[in-house]
Parts: structure tokens; C-alpha cells; sequence
């Protein structure tokens, strides 16, 4: 990278990177205020938050970035947007962690999205949406406050056992809910048309290990016994962040 290009990248004004051994358990990131904080951080999460990408999706990570913790105290300086920070936190990941990462398309397993009965037909659960989200959407930015309702309108509400979703497309609900939830990347195959709403009954595989009962209801059953939806192994193409070096700040 030229002596130009480094200059014109967005950084943090100020940056303290210090690691954390005092056993807190709590991870917390707010860039409120003008400022970024990461308390007790995994280098991971730090990671995963710069390059907006599910960990599924990075390789070749030494074991250290997951169990090393730290905390880091930045000025952003000024008004800068999610994108903005994201480049600033990429910039700081390289310049004392010493990351050096590359973007590589890899043939991983996924998931197909697809219809599991017979005849492809819908089960009742699975609502077509009345709901303008677009228009939603337009409007709660000029102010105008959502109409009631008693439940969600738009996107994906997580409730104890399950979640809740209205107004979503299939690509959508493959792409925000069933991916971050299935560990792998999940295409859409199931040629349905607009928007859904339904209720999921689900225990999620963050709860699984251990503290779900044998007879908990997983993602995949769920999906094939209450909406007539399968996940379908399969594997393909997914772009993936491969880790080529990272090192162990010293801090300051």
C-alpha cells in the first residue's frame, strides 16, 4: 500500500489498547459519544464488529484471538458513520495487532433454504405480510411513530424460545436470522415471493450446550415442523476473511 493511500485512511485520533485479566465477564462496545470503548473484548469480537462479518466467516485465527481479552479507549472525532468507525477499528487491528487479513472466495459448507412438504405447499404458520415496510421505514425517519400493533411489524423479534418476524422476504429471513443462527451461510431456494410473518418456537444453539433439555426443539425441526421449511447441506461459495498474521499488542 502506497505512503498516500495510508494517509487518506480513517483512523481513531486517539487509541489505548491495554489487555484485561481481571475476570470481568461483561463485553460491552459503545461508540456513543464520540468516543469508541471495548471493555474485556475477545480480539474476535473486535474483528467480526470491523470487518461486519459472522465468525463463521473468518479463517486461520490463532486460538489466542478467542480467549485474550482487552479493552480499548478511542476518539472517534467528530460525527462518523457505522462504515466510518468500522475502517477506523480495521485501521487500528493492523496498526497494533499487526493484522494482516485477505478476502478469499472458499468452496464451505452452507445451507439451501428450501420447501419441505411434498407438494410445496405453506403451512398455515407461515403468513403472507400486509405490512409496508418500505413505507415504515420512510416514515419512523421523518418521525412519524410506528401504528400499534402487538407484535413486530418489521424484522426479527427474539423472545424467550423463539423469535418472532414480520414483513420480511425469504432472502431476507436466510440472510438475518437463519445464517448468524445455523453457524454457516444460508441461500434462499424457496422461490416464494414477498414478505412473511410467523412465529418461530426454537431453542437457539447458543442454549444448547447443556442447558437445553433432550427434548428441545432445535432450528432445523422447527423450521420443517412449523413452517414446512428445510435446511438443505449442501456446500458452495462463501467469502471469507483468511487471517495471514496477528500478533499481541504491546500496550499503552
Amino acid at each position: 500500500m502506497s505512503a498516500a493511500a495510508q494517509v487518506t485512511e480513517p483512523r481513531f485520533e486517539v487509541a489505548s489498547v491495554k489487555p484485561n485479566q481481571s475476570g470481568e465477564v461483561a463485553i460491552r462496545v459503545d461508540t456513543s459519544g464520540g468516543r469508541f470503548t471495548a471493555i474485556n473484548a475477545p480480539l474476535m469480537l473486535l474483528i467480526r464488529l470491523a470487518y461486519a462479518i459472522p465468525e463463521f466467516r473468518i479463517s486461520n485465527a490463532p486460538d489466542w484471538v478467542r480467549v485474550d481479552r482487552f479493552d480499548i479507549a478511542a476518539t472517534i472525532g467528530g460525527a462518523a458513520s457505522r462504515e466510518r468507525q468500522n475502517a477506523m477499528l480495521r485501521t487500528l487491528l493492523r496498526e497494533r495487532f499487526r493484522l494482516v487479513g485477505r478476502m478469499e472466495v472458499q468452496e464451505r459448507p452452507i445451507y439451501i433454504l428450501v420447501r419441505s412438504r411434498p407438494d410445496a405447499s405453506l403451512l398455515p404458520t407461515l403468513k403472507r405480510s400486509s405490512t409496508d415496510c418500505a413505507a415504515l421505514t420512510a416514515a419512523a425517519r421523518s418521525g412519524t411513530p410506528l401504528p400499534p400493533s402487538n407484535r413486530i411489524l418489521c424484522g426479527v423479534q427474539r423472545r424467550p424460545g423463539g423469535v418472532s418476524v414480520g414483513g420480511m422476504t425469504m432472502g431476507q429471513i436466510a440472510a438475518e436470522l437463519l445464517t448468524p443462527e445455523a453457524g454457516r451461510l444460508v441461500l434462499d431456494q424457496t422461490g416464494l415471493e414477498g414478505a412473511f410473518d410467523f412465529d418461530l418456537d426454537f431453542v437457539p444453539a447458543a442454549a444448547q450446550g447443556g442447558a437445553a433439555s433432550a427434548d428441545a426443539v432445535t432450528l432445523t425441526t422447527a423450521l420443517q415442523e412449523q413452517l414446512g421449511l428445510r435446511l438443505e447441506p449442501q456446500r458452495g461459495p462463501v467469502e471469507m476473511l483468511v487471517i495471514d498474521s496477528v500478533e499481541k499488542p504491546t500496550p499503552n
